[in-house]
């Protein structure tokens, strides 16, 4: 969820039983205020497929209970592997809403403009509940011999369960919507690679998996608007000739995967598919 501005107070707890093994247990309450670009008023128009969408300067902030439990292990060489699990109570959360029409009307918020297109905009919901699952491996391979010292593997996973409501009050069992998924949350993502550092070359070759989620909210189940799977291939390169210039070659989405797109309910909307892009550049400090 996006926000500018955030307030945090909370209780932590850290306990390590033996050597290697810490175990973590939080609280904390934070306020999320909308982003800027939320509230400013601004209106986006398309007149061939006859949409508007706009900020909403009335937006609230969000608050949210959070509940962590953590463990890390830590192993020779150079490596550690952790699982956690967390909860997240959030009021007033803010969503991407769509599927109203534009009334027809000088009061209809538009001048009297734009009746029956379909609207988008940011609202605040009711109260949603995200329950999940972290895991994380890395590690440095530097008991392999010679230049293959230099190499390392990573690893993480999260999954997420969601819960809420679109309307006043807290009673989470208020769920207009399918399973009562809550716009914005990604159920599930990973990502897993290979690393090389060794004197001034840095490689890393990672794989990232992010699943469909629900992007915006409809009264209406068959137009939900959903986000698509997307499984990417990235490569990032840094030579750093001294310890203050560097210079770097990145190339993303080297598979040539589906870059991004979205189904309404079940039936595609838009794919966009992208050649591997690739971005060189200098790295320097004064």
């Amino acid at each position: 969820l996006k926000r500018v501005i955030s307030r945090e107070n909370g209780v932590h707890f850290k306990w390590s039983p033996f050597s290697r093994l810490i175990t973590r247990l939080s609280y904390a309450t934070n306020i999320g205020r909308p982003g800027i670009g939320q509230l400013i008023p601004r209106t986006n128009v398309n007149f061939e497929n006859q949409t508007v969408s706009t900020s909403n300067p009335s937006l609230k902030p969000q608050t949210a209970d959070n509940f962590d439990l953590a463990v890390e292990y830590y192993f020779e060489p150079a490596g550690v592997v952790s699982a956690g699990v967390f909860m997240k109570e959030i009021n007033n959360f803010i969503y991407t809403a769509g599927g109203a029409i534009v009334p027809a009307g000088a009061d209809n918020g538009f001048g009297g403009d734009y009746a029956g297109y379909a609207l988008t905009t940011q609202s605040n919901g009711g109260s949603a509940k995200i329950r999940g699952l972290e895991l994380n491996y890395s590690q440095q391979f530097t008991f392999l011999p010679g230049i293959f010292s230099g190499l390392g593997g990573f690893a993480n996973y999260t999954r997420m369960e969601t819960e809420g409501n679109y309307g006043a009050g807290n009673a989470i069992s208020l769920t207009p919507n399918p399973k009562g998924k809550v716009a914005g949350f990604n159920p599930e993502s990973a990502n897993f690679g290979l690393s090389y550092i060794r004197n001034k070359l840095s490689v890393r070759l990672q794989f990232n998996h992010r699943a469909r989620f629900l992007s915006t909210y409809n009264v209406n189940d068959s137009q939900l608007v959903y986000a698509i799977r997307r499984d990417q291939l990235d490569l990032k390169t840094l030579y750093q000739f001294t310890p203050r210039l560097g210079v770097y070659l990145d190339v993303n989405n080297i598979l040539k995967e589906v870059e991004a797109g979205t189904d309404i309910g079940s039936r595609p909307q838009m794919r966009r598919l992208l050649s591997p892009a690739f971005f060189f550049g200098v790295n320097a400090r004064l």
